[in-house]
């Protein structure tokens, strides 16, 4: 796990392009405290940098950028291949006399571009990565990321003054570093941030800048001046064909399939030469990773977990009970509201952009614990989008029924009434009247208003997955923007309606929030994090199974449940689904009242041009009286005003 950069300045400039890439690099150190490289050519006007957190071939031999046989390609690279034993292996048997300088990764990977190139290597590839390849001979830089965005890339062209610079690089924090770099902020980019909590991808913050997509590469080719985007994978053309050839097996066929895969993906993924360990939350994903672990394994694995000294959020004692069972070697740590506080000022640097996922905080101070023992640590995320996790696919599927049943004219009417009813009345009236029956009423009685007018299943789940449907109360001049144009769906009307729902947070929720606060948190903190159940063979896998190895009466994620009562007795394991959230909305009554009233009530906030800042000032002073809450519109904003006032 590494941080890479890196420049193309095709007007040659006499600057020091040396301290230029060092400056790059050095910015990113928390992603790789152990060593930084760099290459630079001249001539040409590239640098290459890369900073280095050491997790195989300790020594010199890993060291990056790295040069390929003869000199010709160089590779920056950010991740782990975890097959390449395997990869190595079949250039050896395929005739290939190879003289190893070491034993990393990196070099088997520049070895397979080199004698396979570079789609056809990444297809063989099990694992996780973003990566520069300069190509002196072709002058091509060609970059590249992981199937499902696992790891992070940035990239674009400035053209700041007589300059024109093409940089690229894991954190935002390293393109800033270079002269040429143009700061203006994207406002589409922010409507999309109050839209979902996180700027999905292909936009960033910076209108100069883009994120490459999931499963992609970006050729530039410096003589003809063209750049290519090229899709090596995607999750369309991998689910129509397991869907077209679905798991036919029996359910115990189904169990001892899953086991294999995934037990083979945890086995890969435990390839280290430092320690190595487990986050451990006592829910279902993370708890039958650690169980594989430790079948595997010789002795006890490390597992962290971090509990809340507020019972609603504490999910210490489950994790606890688990790790006692499989005999793991586990360590907790319990945080007041004063650690979790201490964190937000930091959420500005960590998150090189704006994020308001406010999850964010306990991954850190998880990652932060963790790092104290081990440099690695595999993780369960990514089991909900895999393996049908969320409750909310279970009732967009029975809901979308009765909605679709309902003339669409009728609907439309009903909605407009309940919106017309202001909700911080229908709240106190549900407060008053109906205090054990339903709380904040009037939120979900608009919630419900902007589901009814719906016109698919698709649009529906949209609606409701994105917390800031209606933000044109606190944008201004704002646009319908669809954060999915950039992305081919039309596909998904082929599938079941619970595999649509699951592939849309999979090509969306899953690479732009989950991954990225797990992947930012985690490189804050020096601490390599690995996904299983984004192995390909345990992917593929998922995308074969049927509607009823995914939910069953009701019950989600029925396949892994019962791979983990193989494992842990199912009394420790069934209880209700808890978030790991913490609880933003009291603390903005409360602790965080001053720090946000600095920034929302500041003459800065005042003369935006991208917010109304009246309308969010009435939403604080209705959250402040308790009418409502409105966590999921302010917590946003405040992500944007601190970022801003960092940077």
């Amino acid at each position: 796990m590494c941080g890479i950069t890196g420049f193309i300045d095709v007007n040659h400039n006499t600057y020091d392009m040396e301290r230029s890439i060092r400056r790059m690099s050095d910015a990113m150190r928390s992603r790789g405290p152990d060593a930084s490289g760099h290459w630079v050519d001249r001539e040409i006007g590239v640098a290459l940098g890369h900073r280095r957190l050491s997790i195989l071939e300790l020594s010199e031999k890993g060291a990056q950028p790295m040069l390929g046989e003869g000199g010709n390609l160089i590779l920056t690279y950010n991740g782990e291949i975890y097959n390449f034993a395997e990869l190595k292996s079949n250039l050896e048997q395929n005739g290939s006399v190879i003289s190893w300088r070491g034993d990393s990764d990196t070099e088997v990977l520049l070895q397979c571009f080199t004698r396979w190139g570079i789609e056809d290597t990444l297809k063989r590839c099990k694992g996780m990565f973003a990566f520069a390849l300069w190509n002196r001979k072709s002058k091509k830089l060609t970059l590249g990321r992981d199937r499902f965005g696992e790891k992070p890339l940035y990239y674009g062209w400035q053209t700041k003054g007589k300059n024109r610079v093409f940089l690229f690089g894991s954190d935002l924090s390293a393109l800033k570093q270079h002269t040429a770099f143009d700061d203006a902020i994207d406002a589409q980019s922010v409507q999309l941030l109050t839209q979902h909590l996180y700027i999905p991808a292909p936009w960033s913050i910076y209108k100069s800048v883009k994120k490459l997509m999931p499963g992609s590469m970006l050729v530039l080719d410096l003589d003809s001046d063209k750049e290519t985007n090229i899709q090596w994978w995607n999750l369309k053309d991998e689910a129509t064909v397991k869907q077209q050839n679905k798991f036919t097996g029996s359910d115990e066929q189904a169990i001892e399939r899953l086991e294999t895969v995934l037990g083979d993906a945890v086995e890969r993924q435990f390839v280290s030469d430092v320690p190595l360990g487990a986050f451990l939350s006592g829910g279902i994903d993370s708890s039958l990773i650690v169980a594989l672990m430790q079948q595997r394994s010789l002795k006890p694995v490390k597992t962290f977990t971090i509990g809340f000294d507020n019972v609603l959020y504490n999910e210490a004692d489950d994790a606890q009970r688990v790790a006692d069972h499989l005999g793991t070697d586990h360590q907790k740590q319990i945080v007041t509201s004063a650690d979790a506080l201490q964190v937000i000022p930091k959420l500005c640097t960590i998150y090189s952009e704006p994020f308001a996922d406010s999850s964010q905080i306990p991954t850190y101070l998880l990652s932060q614990f963790a790092r104290k023992h081990v440099s690695v640590a595999l993780s369960g995320d990514a089991g909900d989008e895999m393996f049908c996790g969320y409750n909310r696919y279970n009732y967009v599927k029975s809901n979308w029924r009765r909605l679709e049943a309902t003339p669409i004219l009728a609907r439309k009417i009903i909605a407009r009434l309940l919106l017309l009813l202001p909700a911080d009345h229908l709240n106190h009236f549900g407060q008053k009247y109906l205090p054990n029956t339903v709380k904040l009423l009037g939120d979900k009685a608009h919630k419900t208003a902007e589901a009814l007018t719906s016109q698919s299943l698709d649009n529906l789940y949209r609606r409701l997955i994105s917390p800031g449907f209606r933000n044109n109360e606190i944008i201004a001049n704002s646009a319908t923007l669809d954060s999915f144009a950039e992305r081919d769906i039309s596909w998904l009307e082929e599938l079941d309606p619970v595999s649509r729902m699951m592939a849309l947070d999979s090509i969306h929720y899953m690479p732009d929030d989950i991954l990225a606060k797990v992947d930012r948190a985690a490189m804050a903190c020096s601490l390599e994090t690995r996904v299983p159940f984004l192995d390909p063979d345990v992917a593929n896998f998922a995308l074969s199974l049927t509607p009823e190895l995914r939910i069953r009466s009701g019950q989600t994620k029925w396949l892994l449940r019962q791979l983990l009562y193989r494992h842990v007795p199912q009394q420790i394991i069934d209880r209700p689904k808890m978030g790991f959230g913490v609880p933003i909305g009291s603390w903005l009554r409360g602790p965080l009242r001053d720090w946000a009233e600095s920034m929302l009530f500041s003459e800065s906030f005042q003369n935006n041009e991208i917010f109304h800042a009246l309308n969010i000032q009435t939403f604080w002073n209705m959250h402040q009286k308790g009418t409502r809450n409105l966590e999921h519109k302010l917590w946003p904003v405040l992500m944007y005003a601190s970022w801003l006032q960092a940077n």
